[in-house]
């Protein structure tokens, strides 16, 4: 399954894959130089995607962490027309929710209790739609001790070797 095609499932199909889909190696993100990849988001009310965002990307680092980083929001171009990273005035990438991947008896999560304040408690299961972990999906929950709570985001991540230079370019 391609990224747009699993970009246009709804909600409740990206739920099931997330069940029914095994675990994945987690090295498999970054590789061995780090990889960025596109997000969508799904399932929000788009008045939130309006406040927030619905594109976005995550960068996977090789030592077992990663960031988020704002893209250009173009909700008229294809999903698969080339995406630009916002950048600082001073030209570095603009980065926000730092995580740590990690591997659990259920699966890859990235855990943000690194974060700030207001994205500690996140955390995002994720599985791998293919092999080489090109097409990845998550959902956002929220940690409350032992407990994770659902909230109706889901995501779709696609590596994606521009952005991937876009950044590492910095």
């Amino acid at each position: 399954m391609t990224f747009t095609e699993a970009a246009a499932l709804p909600s409740h199909e990206l739920a099931r894959l997330l069940r029914i889909t095994p675990p994945f190696n987690p090295a498999h993100l970054a590789g061995i130089n780090g990889a960025t990849y596109r997000g969508i988001s799904v399932g929000l009310p788009s008045w939130l995607e309006r406040v927030l965002w619905r594109q976005f990307a995550k960068h996977f680092a090789p030592n077992g962490r990663g960031f988020n980083l704002r893209v250009v929001q173009d909700t008229t171009a294809a999903l698969d027309a080339p995406w630009r990273l916002q950048r600082h005035r001073d030209g570095r990438a603009q980065t926000f929710g730092p995580f740590v991947i990690s591997g659990t008896v259920h699966g890859v999560e990235l855990d943000y209790s690194i974060a700030n304040p207001v994205m500690r408690r996140l955390r995002d299961p994720l599985v791998a739609l293919d092999a080489a972990a090109d097409v990845v999906i998550g959902c956002s929950l929220v940690a409350v001790g032992n407990r994770r709570l659902a909230t109706p985001s889901f995501f779709v991540l696609g590596r994606d070797a521009a952005l991937t230079r876009q950044h590492l370019g910095d």
